[in-house]
């Protein structure tokens, strides 16, 4: 997907947006890499190895992300291991996580956890999308003065 969401960006203007390819896992991973399988319908790639679909294997670099480029924003769709990583306080510099919940693989007693830690690190939930299986939650939305020059000022 990496040259579709280049294009994506060039087509969208945003061009000082950085790309990196890496897997963003908690603390508990002391390796500098895991392997990921990539299936032939991209959307099901994973950590997981699935059997019944024919995989390529590739190591992903797991660099201690979110921390060092001081993300804001974290999109997790990890196919089941949201509780795992979710189960480590969040980045204070993180100000909205999007998170695919999966209740087909671990249940709403999880789900429910998931909440509560968030909520318990000062999230608020601002969205449940497609029958709550995308949630987003914000917190701290810091508020900029606007300049004079913004405001049509001096």
């Amino acid at each position: 997907m990496r040259q579709t969401i280049k294009r994506n960006f060039r087509r969208n203007g945003m061009h000082a947006i950085k790309l990196i390819s890496a897997a963003v896992m908690g603390r508990a991973c002391k390796d500098d890499s895991i392997t990921f399988h990539v299936h032939p319908g991209f959307w099901s790639a994973s950590i997981r190895r699935n059997e019944t679909l024919k995989a390529r294997e590739v190591s992903v670099p797991v660099p201690g992300l979110v921390r060092r480029a001081g993300a804001s924003v974290v999109l997790m769709d990890v196919e089941g291991a949201e509780e795992q990583i979710l189960a480590e306080k969040v980045p204070d510099c993180v100000r909205l996580v999007i998170v695919k919940l999966h209740p087909n693989l671990y249940g709403q007693d999880v789900i429910d956890r998931i909440v509560k830690r968030l909520v318990r690190q000062g999230f608020e939930i601002a969205e449940r999308l497609k029958g709550r299986a995308v949630m987003a939650f914000v917190r701290d939305v810091v508020v900029l003065p606007v300049s004079k020059t913004e405001k049509g000022g001096a």
